[in-house]
């Protein structure tokens, strides 16, 4: 058995192979009150059945993680989503088309329902707006529905997040900006939700909020450059978001983004150097 001395260093030569740098650690004592910031274990690399020459991008499942929706980018910059069964934590089947270009399309959010995709509409590059597609079932299949204009109130680089369990409540990123809006009148209107994290940070992506709509994780950064990813946790959908902290999957040294965290809080899966990784906890 090899001495933990000895492993200690081949887990960090792994690491910068892969690109993952984890010392130090960067920010882990912000000063919001999250408490799954910490406790991330290494990266593991997701295999998802990708077309020849092209790459995966924005992971985002079911709340069983029976199936991973993605994003596919190709060397033209064309995007399509793509869907695939998962065999385990790591490895999917076959790929199938639920959206094809020349839509655009990219950055699948499937509602708790997983019946309703929200998704990144490219078409007017470099523009965006927030697109729906339904289905009868997660399996698909998919029909593109159109761009609800409440959210796509300004034409704007508008990116989706995934609703709570109840449709009542979701954050899209605008600009550089998250934007909570409610939906209790059956329209998605804007509240000041994200008002704090909007002030600890200078640029904020890829929101994903849980089912239960009291964790929220997303891509961010105090400057305009590297991203690292963060998660803020509140006791009521009636608060704002605290102040966010870094989890600790980051590596500190690289651009992350695009987290998608699974119902229990143990599987964070995100997007680096054109490839999708999963980090666990106990």
């Amino acid at each position: 058995m090899v001495g933990l001395a000895a492993a200690l260093p081949l887990v960090a030569a792994c690491d910068r192979v892969f690109g993952f740098d984890h010392v130090p650690l960067v920010d882990t004592d912000a000063p919001g009150t999250s408490s799954i910031a910490k406790g991330w274990g290494p990266p593991q690399q997701v295999m998802p059945d990708t077309p020849a020459g092209a790459w995966p991008s924005d992971p985002s499942f079911d709340l069983d993680e029976t199936y991973l929706f993605y994003s596919v980018i190709y060397t033209n910059n064309d995007y399509d989503i793509f869907e695939a069964k998962m065999l385990d934590h790591t490895k999917t089947g076959p790929r199938a088309n639920v959206l094809v270009s020349p839509s655009y399309a990219a950055s699948p959010e499937l509602a708790p329902s997983g019946t309703t995709m929200y998704w990144h509409d490219y078409t007017m590059y470099p523009m965006g707006r927030i697109q729906i597609a339904t289905a009868p079932t997660v399996a698909g299949p998919w029909t593109a529905g159109g761009a609800p204009a409440d959210l796509n109130i300004v034409v704007d680089d508008n990116r989706p997040g995934s609703p709570d369990a109840a449709g009542d409540y979701m954050v899209i990123a605008r600009n550089s900006a998250l934007l909570g809006l409610h939906h209790d009148t059956g329209t998605w209107i804007p509240d000041a939700s994200c008002d704090t994290i909007n002030g600890q940070l200078a640029i904020h992506e890829n929101p994903q909020v849980s089912a239960d709509g009291l964790t929220l994780v997303f891509a961010g950064a105090p400057t305009p450059g590297q991203r690292d990813l963060y998660v803020s946790q509140r006791t009521s959908i009636d608060e704002s978001w605290p102040l966010a902290d870094v989890l600790d999957a980051s590596s500190g040294s690289f651009d992350e983004g695009d987290p998608w965290l699974s119902k229990d809080t143990k599987r964070l899966y995100f997007t680096h150097n054109k490839a999708i990784w999963l980090c666990e906890r106990p």
